[in-house]
């Protein structure tokens, strides 16, 4: 409903969490359907160097975020590359 009004699908708290890492740490595949269907990052990183399939609690969502990962052509070289620029500029 948040997102019908304009609220950002990307939106970060102080520990640059996004609802998309929330749904994928609680195991909620259909949010995490909807929140992805509405342009979430699927490399975004938090503070703690985690995207959200690395903090997937259960199977089935870690397959669908793969899954969508793999669709868009996201390589494991995106994915490292992402995480070395987060990790810079916390360095900076």
């Amino acid at each position: 409903l948040l997102m019908d009004y304009g609220a950002n699908v990307n939106a970060c708290d102080s520990e640059l969490w996004t609802p998309l890492h929330a749904a994928a740490t609680c195991g909620h595949v259909t949010l995490c359907k909807h929140l992805i269907d509405r342009g979430a990052e699927l490399l975004s990183v938090n503070a703690d160097g985690n995207m959200p399939y690395d903090i997937c609690e259960d199977e089935v969502t870690l397959d669908y975020i793969e899954s969508e990962m793999a669709k868009r052509g996201i390589t494991q070289e995106q994915i490292d590359n992402t995480r070395l620029t987060l990790e810079r500029q916390m360095l900076r």
